[in-house]
């Protein structure tokens, strides 16, 4: 068996001729890898600002990047997600240089809300160049890769950065600047490859029996409403995938307080999951529908922080079992959620509107970014339990939205389906 039909069947993409998309994932990721870890205490033990100051600055800047995201999709129907993407990887290279300079708080408002509003814009061009360059067939395998290469680029960055920081505030600065060099690496990449910026995504023409008035402008967005209920779906499920990180480390010192091992292992188990997953995940969500997937993963999802839940009354090693559990489902969830979310996005997209459909969808993310950690932080403050009874909830408000969303992308696959057979008769 040669090499091309092994990887095929163990759910990559075909990457010839597109190799150049796996190595921007790669450098992205390792970049934003370093500096994660430090984003906060960077400016506190090296810029010297306060601890308070510091997290309303970074807030402040997330929300008023937050109010760009509906511009975001516009330009990339009008420009193309390559140009979209350059300008991207330029404003977040030239942003993270500008933090090395950041010493008061209106500078660090400023500068954070060009590089997430850029960070913000970079996921919708990447998902409209991937459809440009590979078509629809290829999606579930390249957006999958590209989770899977974000998780281990993730991983890696941060483990450099730990290196690095070793050194003190030279270390930090010198993680800024590498987090700097990989965006204009990507830029590099981008701007030399022609077929990037061949991929216009806004110049296709409304199908036949379409309201015209309809293809054009946010207002067709708006009108409809399956990807309405699936944007706050997703939201939901934003809130769901970052809220391991955010209590994991809260739950098992109030827990397991001897076992400081645990976090890291746990965390371990699930950056494996996304990576040793992906073939057997690929074959999954190919041979399922998308709405499925989505059910799937909140059930997954729910019974995962009913673990965590449960785990209340447990102690000892049948407390570290259910921790592990809890993990392993959670992972599952995230690994067939991940693809499948963008996809049916992409599916209810009209074609000339597409990066505003994906824009869109990308801002569900950036609320869950700029709510979940406040949100989960009080609950648990209020009890430790609360938190994850409240997650309970979101899964079975996801499924709600899906199951109400599910009509209407019926109604439009039988639509799509008669269309074509009005056409040949």
């Amino acid at each position: 068996m040669n090499i091309p039909v092994l990887l095929e069947r163990l759910g990559f993409p075909d990457t010839r001729n597109r190799k150049r998309l796996v190595i921007i994932a790669v450098v992205d990721s390792l970049g934003t890898g370093m500096f994660l870890p430090l984003t906060v205490v960077y400016f506190v033990t090296v810029a010297h600002m306060g601890l308070s100051k510091v997290g309303l600055a970074l807030s402040i800047g997330a929300i008023i990047a937050l109010l760009g995201g509906p511009q975001t999709g516009a330009l990339i129907d009008r420009y193309g997600p390559g140009k979209i993407a350059v300008l991207s990887c330029t404003l977040r290279g030239l942003g993270f240089i500008a933090y090395l300079g950041v010493d008061a708080v209106w500078q660090l408002v400023i500068v954070s809300a060009i590089v997430r509003w850029a960070d913000n814009a970079f996921w919708p061009a990447n998902s409209a160049m991937v459809i440009g360059l590979c078509g629809r067939e290829q999606r579930v395998r390249w957006y999958t890769l590209g989770r899977t290469v974000r998780s281990v680029g993730l991983g890696l960055g941060a483990a450099l950065s730990g290196i690095l920081v070793a050194y003190g505030s030279g270390g930090a600065r010198a993680v800024v600047l590498a987090n700097a060099a990989t965006f204009f690496i990507v830029t590099a990449i981008l701007v030399t490859w022609r077929e990037a910026f061949t991929t216009a995504p806004a110049t296709a023409p409304a199908q036949p029996g379409t309201d015209t008035k309809k293809q054009t402008g946010t207002r067709a967005l708006l009108a409809d409403r399956a990807f309405l209920l699936v944007v706050l779906a997703n939201t939901l499920f934003a809130v769901t995938t970052l809220s391991l990180a955010v209590l994991l480390p809260l739950y098992a010192e109030s827990r397991a307080p001897e076992d400081h091992w645990l976090p890291g292992v746990l965390f371990a188990l699930n950056s494996t999951f996304l990576i040793v997953g992906q073939p057997f995940m690929v074959r999954y969500i190919e041979k399922t529908g998308e709405m499925r997937v989505m059910h799937t993963a909140s059930l997954f999802w729910a019974l995962s922080f009913a673990v965590f839940l449960g785990a209340s009354t447990l102690d000892a090693i049948a407390l570290i079992a259910a921790f592990f559990v809890a993990v392993a489902l959670f992972s599952t969830a995230e690994l067939i959620h991940a693809p499948t979310g963008v996809i049916v996005v992409t599916n209810l997209a009209r074609p000339s509107l597409l990066g505003r459909y994906l824009s869109m969808n990308q801002m569900s993310w950036s609320v869950g970014n700029v709510i979940t950690p406040a949100m989960l932080t009080a609950l648990f403050s209020t009890d430790d339990r609360l938190p994850w009874a409240i997650l309970v909830i979101f899964c079975a408000a996801s499924s709600t939205l899906l199951l109400a969303a599910s009509g209407p992308i019926a109604e439009r696959k039988a639509a799509a389906a008669v269309e074509p057979s009005e056409a040949n008769a």
